[in-house]
């Protein structure tokens, strides 16, 4: 069943193991589900290795180009994994830029606060 093998993939230690088996049960049994045995020795809490398993570090580039493949040849032989990414988006090409982003040329309503004597003036702009 797919949530058992959910709860296989987490790396839980013995003791955190039966309190979420028991609520994977309480759910099944609440929603009159068959609460059936475990009959695959792999539905087991995993037993925590040390094996020696180099763990990646990831970087992400933009590619421009040559330039971001010779990048990658450099650290080929390195820990660091490189991931591309572009910016020709279907976002990039959907979005409008807003031509009046300046907020100081908007209208609407504003309130300047004096830093030292802590008073308020509320103004509007049209």
């Amino acid at each position: 069943m797919t949530i058992y093998n959910r709860l296989n993939s987490y790396d839980l230690h013995r003791e955190e193991y039966q309190p979420a088996m028991n609520v994977i049960h309480n759910i099944l049994y609440n929603n009159s589900f068959p609460i059936k045995p475990q009959k695959n020795s792999s539905l087991t809490p995993k037993q925590h290795q040390t094996s020696p398993t180099p763990k990646h570090r990831w970087a992400t580039f933009t590619y421009v180009g040559k330039e971001t493949t010779y990048i990658t040849n450099v650290v080929r032989h390195t820990d660091l994994r490189i991931a591309y990414r572009t910016n020709n988006t279907l976002h990039n090409h959907l979005i409008h830029e807003n031509q009046n982003a300046d907020k100081f040329s908007s209208s609407g309503v504003y309130k300047l606060t004096c830093p030292e004597c802590k008073k308020a003036y509320v103004g509007q702009t049209g």
